[in-house]
């Protein structure tokens, strides 16, 4: 059997965001969800998601099917409510096993009072919106 390749009109973005919206949320460090920010803080992004498919050096497909990002191209300093922290090398594509304690939940939101920023976090930041292209879907 034949198949017309032609009738294929998956777009996969290799080199900067798939979506405008994540890039935004990215860029404003989630202002209105201090939990993401301080997971990302803690270091739990992309890059160390157990669903992160890696393209490059800065960029991957999240292929967590519980993420609201499922199927985007991130950034690998990227986070979110969601992220099953794993590793920064290999990447298993699988829920953790109940009292595994190797992967972590989202982070609370920060006690009332707390900004959540630090400045190391923020240079994070800094350096990853430098790097971020969008590319905008066809």
């Amino acid at each position: 059997m034949s198949f017309d390749r032609s009738l294929n009109t998956n777009q996969i973005v290799t080199q900067g965001w798939s979506n405008p919206t994540s890039y935004s949320l990215y860029s404003h460090g989630w202002p209105n969800e201090p939990h993401v920010r301080a997971a990302y803080e803690k270091g739990w992004q992309c890059g160390g998601c157990a669903f992160f498919a890696k393209f490059n050096s800065d960029y991957g497909l999240c292929c967590h099917s519980k993420s609201r990002h499922h199927l985007e191209t991130v950034f690998e300093h990227f986070s979110c409510p969601v992220i099953v922290d794993e590793s920064w090398e290999s990447h298993s594509f699988e829920e953790p096993l109940p009292g595994h304690i190797h992967r972590h939940p989202p982070a609370p939101p920060p006690a009332s009072g707390q900004s959540g920023s630090s400045k190391g976090s923020r240079a994070s930041l800094e350096h990853g919106k430098a790097h971020a292209k969008i590319r905008p879907r066809p």
